[in-house]
Order: structure tokens, then C-alpha cells, then sequence
């Protein structure tokens, strides 16, 4: 049987090898890729917005429970 202070070593050992672990588990193996430098080439913007035809929008209505008229 283990007295206390070999009980506690050991108790030592497994916290130390649990932190080792850890540190292990969440450190990267490698470094975080850099972000590569942006080529999108940006249009300039019209000030004055083409003007566009009127739209006529039609909307059919019933009031029917069943989605149609009898």
C-alpha cells in the first residue's frame, strides 16, 4: 500500500503529465497561414444612376380559404 507522500507524488506526476498534455493538445504545430494581399480591382461608381423604365407589378388576391375562387 502507498503512504500519503507517495500517494501525493504520484498525484504530482499525473497533474504535471495532464498540464503537459494540454499545453501539447492546444498549441499549433504550425503558424497561422499570413492573409494574402487583395487584387480585386474596385470599379468607380456612376454618380447619377442609369434611369430605367417603370415597372408595373400586378399582385392577384383572394380571399378565399382554399387559394382559389369558387
Amino acid at each position: 500500500m502507498l503512504n500519503r507522500l507517495q500517494s501525493r507524488k504520484l498525484e504530482d506526476v499525473a497533474l504535471y503529465i495532464l498540464t503537459l498534455c494540454l499545453l501539447v493538445a492546444c498549441t499549433p504545430l504550425t503558424p497561422a497561414p499570413s492573409t494574402p494581399a487583395a487584387t480585386a480591382m474596385h470599379t468607380p461608381v456612376p454618380t447619377q444612376p442609369a434611369p430605367t423604365d417603370p415597372i408595373t407589378l400586378t399582385i392577384l388576391y383572394t380571399n378565399d380559404e382554399h387559394g382559389w375562387m369558387a
